[in-house]
């Protein structure tokens, strides 16, 4: 396979999500000095980020800045390690979005919006990251998608163009409480109450 690459990093999760040019999808500039980047220090070759010139290769870009630590499961928070690497010590934007419905869009409702000093938003910083996110408690079971941009533009949504930066999609499951009470199934850790 001959691939030319366009400068551009896009996102990556797969129909019926916008990720590709002709959708509109989620296209960064690249910058080698600023990027969702978790560096390897045993690979000699480990950039900040790489090209996937439109989307058409699964995954022929490397998304290693951006990791779910633990289970998401309905009802409780979740923690994901957000690695930010910024040569330039710029102020900066992170926006997520996780389509708990698994319906293939990203929604403004399913947005959390992080950022550098000066943003005005819970803060994020260069280096690793844990951000603890609330799995709400209709999530859907099963399989779902989750975009995360970096960039140095405000209010960015999950398409769309951005001068600088990194966007990472990633799959994840959201699966059931492991914990089941066998006298009341409502009341899961057994506290009297619905839970």
């Amino acid at each position: 396979v001959i691939f030319v690459g366009g400068g551009f990093d896009y996102g990556d999760a797969p129909s019926p999500y916008a990720s590709t040019a002709a959708q509109l999808g989620p296209r960064h500039f690249v910058d080698d000095g600023f990027a969702l980047w978790r560096q390897n220090p045993s690979d000699p070759n480990d950039r900040p980020v790489t090209l996937d010139n439109d989307a058409k290769l699964p995954d022929a870009d490397e998304d290693n800045g951006v990791r779910l630590v633990g289970a998401l499961q309905p009802g409780f928070n979740a923690n994901f390690e957000v690695s930010i690497y910024d040569e330039g010590n710029r102020q900066f934007y992170l926006d997520a979005w996780f389509d708990w419905n698994a319906n293939g869009i990203f929604e403004v409702s399913d947005s959390r919006r992080f950022g550098s000093a000066g943003t005005g938003r819970p803060l994020v910083d260069v280096g690793t990251n844990v951000i603890s996110v609330a799995v709400p408690s209709n999530a859907v079971l099963g399989e779902i998608y989750a975009r995360f941009r970096l960039s140095e533009q405000i209010n960015l949504g999950p398409i769309g163009d951005a001068s600088s930066g990194e966007v990472e999609d990633i799959r994840l499951v959201v699966s059931n409480n492991p914990f089941q009470n066998p006298s009341n199934r409502y009341d899961v850790n057994n506290s009297g109450i619905v839970t």
